[in-house]
């Protein structure tokens, strides 16, 4: 699907941006997508079934293991300034 591979690629820009180990979590990519990459972001959303929430598990979804290792959990705000938790991810 394009849509999936433009997210892949545009979640690869975002964590190539972040300085090698730091830690980031899933809210921090699904609002830097909003933020610069809206095109893909509701291209993605648009061809994508599901609530808001199970979109952005999806996104996370597509996050490089290459590019960064799952940690643990994190407890952050979402798009909605609602507090949830989320993926914590290491830059490797």
């Amino acid at each position: 699907m394009e849509s999936t591979s433009q997210l892949r690629e545009a979640i690869g820009i975002i964590i190539r941006k972040i300085p090698k180990e730091l830690m980031f979590d899933s809210h921090y990519i699904i609002a830097t997508l909003i933020k610069n990459h809206s095109k893909v972001y509701l291209d993605f959303a648009r061809h994508t079934s599901g609530s808001a929430r199970d979109v952005h598990n999806k996104i996370a979804k597509n996050i490089d293991r290459n590019l960064a290792k799952k940690t643990g959990n994190s407890y952050s705000y979402n798009i909605h300034w609602k507090a949830s938790k989320c993926a914590l991810w290491k830059r490797l």
